[in-house]
């Protein structure tokens, strides 16, 4: 055992605590939502990873979402689809590039708009479209220890806060009032 504070029982400075992680103290984030939010989503997207290891061309953030929305949405605009995925349009450009590239995603002159570029997914993006479909559905096991009442109880307000967001974009910083 290490070096005690006589006074306090506390260890002294410099003594490494160990202590089992489900007693630790999570001090200001134990009622914190964006604290759970972005360890589950470390954890959700590490599990995500391993999934598709062996699909390289839609590994990395926003790609699947890209390419499923264009699935279901043929002629989609980037700034649409940067805005559904929540992602600025510069990022989302990146994500075009990569999925084009990869021959997956095509982009073409709008049908209504000579100056708007429409994207579509290509025979082999169709086809890997429908591969993510089915490891999408597999996904559900990382959640096996959850219920179905659980698992649809917490998905109901993560998707309503999702549209609220999409639809009413936040500046980062801001409040709602």
């Amino acid at each position: 055992m290490g070096h005690r504070d006589e006074d306090t029982g506390q260890p002294t400075a410099g003594e490494l605590v160990v202590a089992a992680p489900d007693r630790i103290d999570l001090d200001a984030l134990a009622d914190t939502l964006s604290f759970y939010i972005r360890s589950l989503n470390a954890a959700v997207s590490r599990d995500w990873d391993v999934r598709i290891h062996d699909l390289k061309p839609i590994r990395g953030v926003g790609k699947v979402t890209a390419m499923l929305l264009v699935s279901q949405h043929p002629g989609i605009r980037p700034s649409v689809l940067a805005q559904v995925a929540m992602k600025d349009r510069s990022e989302m450009g990146r994500v075009i590039d990569g999925l084009e590239a990869a021959g997956l995603l095509a982009r073409r002159q709008s049908a209504t708009d000579s100056r708007a570029r429409a994207l579509f997914l290509t025979e082999a993006g169709e086809r890997m479209a429908e591969e993510v479909r089915r490891r999408v559905s597999e996904s559900r096991a990382f959640f096996g220890d959850l219920s179905e009442e659980e698992y649809l109880a917490v998905i109901a307000p993560l998707r309503s806060l999702y549209w609220r967001l999409v639809t009413n974009p936040r500046a980062a910083g801001s409040e709602v009032n």
